[in-house]
C-alpha cells in the first residue's frame, strides 16, 4: 500500500512541477483517480482480511462533522437562500476538491500505513517531492529549465517567485511547514543521501526567500518559538540555540546565492519587510489585509447568525469582495462558521498532542519525526493567518495522516511490549551482616 501512496505523491508533484492539465472531468483529475484507486485497494484489503476496526475514530468523527456540515450549508446556500451568482453544482465541485479530497488524503494515510517502515517512507516521499519541486523552481528561475514558473511583474507581487504550489504565499507557507520534517529526515540519513537532503533543504530555503512571503517568515519565527516551548522536555535550549545559529548562517548563505540568481531580490525583501515596517498605518503594513478583514467582519456582524453558522460553503466567492481573505481561518469562519474552524483546530491539536506523547516512547528511527511534526504544524497554523492555501493541502493532509498513524504505531508497540518484572529490593540485616534478596 505504501507504494500506491508513493505513486500518489509522485503524481501530485509531477502535475504541480510541470503544470500538467490532467483533468478527466469536472472535479476529477488523474491525481484524484490515483487517490480513489488507493481507497479502492484499501477497501478490498479490508474485505479480504476481515479487519473492520476503525483506527482513530475521533479523527474520523471530526472530518465527518466538518464535511457533513459543509454539505448541509452548500445545499442551503444553493437551494434555499439562493445567493445571486451561487451555483449548487460548482459549489459541490469546490467542496469535493477543497475539503472532501484533502480529507481522503489524510484518511488514506491512516488506513493504508501499517508500521515504522511505511511511515518513514511516506514522510520521505512527501518532503522529498517538495524539495525536488523547489529545486526545479530554482532551475527555472536561473533559466536552466523552462517550466513557466510565474514571477510577479507589478504591484506588491513584483519580483516575487510563485513556485509550483500556487500563489507565493501558498508556496512559502508550505515550505515553511515542511522544513522541520525535511531537516529531521536529513539528520536520519547517512552518506550521499544526507548530502542530497541538505541540497534539498537549501533549495527549499532559497525558494522560501524568493517568495518574499512575510506571512511565511513570521510563521517560521513564531512557530519555532511555540514549538520550542511545547517540546522543551525533549529539546533543551542549550541544544536548540546552536542549531538556530546554524540556521541563521544558512539563511544568510542562501540569501547570498539567491541574490546571484535574482539580483533584484534584495531590494524586494528590503521593500516588503523593512520598507513596509515603516509604514504609517497598520493597513499599509499588512498590504491592505486588515482593512479587508474589518470589512468581512462587518458583513458578518450585519447578519449575527453568520458568526455561528457562516454563510454557506464557498459563498465568499460570490460576495463583492475585491480580494481573497488572506486568512484561512476567516475564510472558513465566513463560509462554514465555527464548526469548520473548530474541527480543523481539533484535528491539529490531536495531531500535535499525539506527536508529543509519542516522542518519549518512539524508536530512534521515528523519534526525530515527532518534534519536527510539532514544529511544522505550529508553523502552518501561524502561516494560514496570512494566507489562503489551495494546492498545498493534499501534501499537508497526507503528512498529517502519516504522523497520526506514526503516533498510533508507537502507541501499539508500547502496549505490545510486556512490562518488565519488578526488581526486588535488596535489604541488609544488621544482625547477621548478610544481604538477603527480598522477593
Amino acid at each position: 500500500m505504501r507504494w500506491l501512496l508513493l505513486l500518489l505523491i509522485g503524481v501530485l508533484a509531477a502535475t504541480d512541477i510541470f503544470s500538467l492539465d490532467l483533468s478527466l472531468a469536472p472535479g476529477v483529475s488523474v491525481k484524484n483517480a490515483v487517490l480513489y484507486m488507493v481507497l479502492m485497494a484499501l477497501f478490498f484489503r479490508t474485505v479480504l482480511t476481515g479487519r473492520m476496526k476503525i483506527d482513530l475514530p475521533s479523527i474520523h468523527g471530526m472530518f465527518a462533522i466538518w464535511i457533513g456540515y459543509a454539505i448541509l450549508t452548500c445545499l442551503v446556500a444553493g437551494l434555499i437562500i439562493q445567493y445571486p451568482g451561487y451555483h449548487l453544482i460548482s459549489g459541490a465541485i469546490s467542496l469535493k476538491s477543497f475539503l472532501i479530497d484533502p480529507a481522503l488524503f489524510c484518511l488514506a494515510a491512516i488506513w493504508g500505513l501499517q508500521d515504522e517502515r511505511d511511515v518513514t517512507l511516506i514522510v520521505k516521499g512527501v518532503v522529498g517531492a517538495i524539495a525536488i519541486a523547489n529545486a526545479f523552481t530554482l532551475l527555472d528561475v536561473a533559466g536552466i529549465v523552462h517550466l513557466n514558473i510565474y514571477i510577479g511583474d507589478s504591484g506588491v507581487q513584483e519580483g516575487r517567485v510563485f513556485g509550483v504550489f500556487g500563489h507565493a504565499n501558498d508556496t512559502g507557507t508550505l515550505i515553511a511547514c515542511m522544513l522541520p520534517p525535511m531537516i529531521a529526515v536529513m539528520f536520519a540519513a547517512r552518506g550521499l543521501a544526507r548530502t542530497l537532503w541538505i541540497a534539498g533543504i537549501f533549495a527549499s530555503i532559497a525558494v522560501l526567500i524568493l517568495t518574499v512571503s512575510r506571512g511565511a517568515f513570521a510563521a517560521v519565527a513564531i512557530g519555532t518559538l511555540l514549538g520550542a516551548y511545547l517540546c522543551r522536555r525533549y529539546i533543551s535550549l542549550s541544544r536548540l540555540v546552536p542549531w538556530l545559529l546554524v540556521a541563521a548562517i544558512a539563511v544568510v548563505l542562501v540569501l547570498a546565492v539567491t541574490s546571484t540568481i535574482d539580483p533584484y531580490i534584495r531590494g524586494i525583501i528590503a521593500e516588503r519587510i523593512l520598507g513596509q515596517s515603516q509604514a504609517a498605518s497598520v493597513e499599509e503594513i499588512s498590504s491592505g489585509r486588515t482593512g479587508l478583514w474589518v470589512r468581512i467582519l462587518l458583513v458578518m456582524m450585519d447578519h449575527p447568525i453568520s458568526l455561528i453558522t457562516g454563510f454557506g460553503w464557498d459563498v465568499y466567492s460570490v460576495m463583492a469582495f475585491p480580494l481573497a481573505t488572506h486568512n484561512w481561518y476567516l475564510d472558513a469562519w465566513f463560509n462554514v462558521g465555527l464548526i469548520g474552524v473548530v474541527m480543523f483546530l481539533l484535528i491539529m491539536r490531536r495531531t500535535i498532542s499525539d506527536a508529543l506523547e509519542a516522542t518519549a516512547a518512539a524508536s530512534p528511527e521515528l523519534r526525530p519525526l515527532f518534534p519536527a511534526c510539532v514544529f511544522g504544524l505550529l508553523i502552518l497554523m501561524v502561516g494560514i493567518c496570512f494566507a489562503n492555501l489551495f494546492k498545498p493541502w493534499p501534501y499537508i493532509w497526507l503528512y498529517v495522516g502519516t504522523m497520526l498513524r506514526a503516533a498510533l504505531v508507537v502507541r501499539e508497540q508500547r502496549v505490545a511490549v510486556p512490562s518488565m518484572p519488578r526488581v526486588a529490593p535488596v535489604r541488609s540485616t544488621a544482625r547477621t551482616g548478610t544481604v538477603l534478596a527480598q522477593r
